[in-house]
């Protein structure tokens, strides 16, 4: 994590990512998304998840 970015809350990401917050917790209870807990606290560094969206970017070959 780059000194100059915060981690992030499962609100801030849901509405980063455009998707609610219980898919977020179902994504961290799957072991899907990286995320660091802080006690009972569940943050999102940003260069792990731009690194995650990044590992499961889906590019199509088009064909003539």
């Amino acid at each position: 994590m780059e000194s100059n970015e915060r981690l992030l809350t499962v609100k801030e990401l849901a509405t980063r990512l455009g998707m609610s917050t219980p898919w977020i917790y179902k994504a961290v209870e799957s072991g899907s998304l990286p995320f660091v807990r802080l006690g009972e606290a569940i943050r999102f560094d940003p260069g792990e998840i731009k690194a995650y969206l990044e590992s499961r970017r889906n590019v199509k070959k088009i064909e003539n």
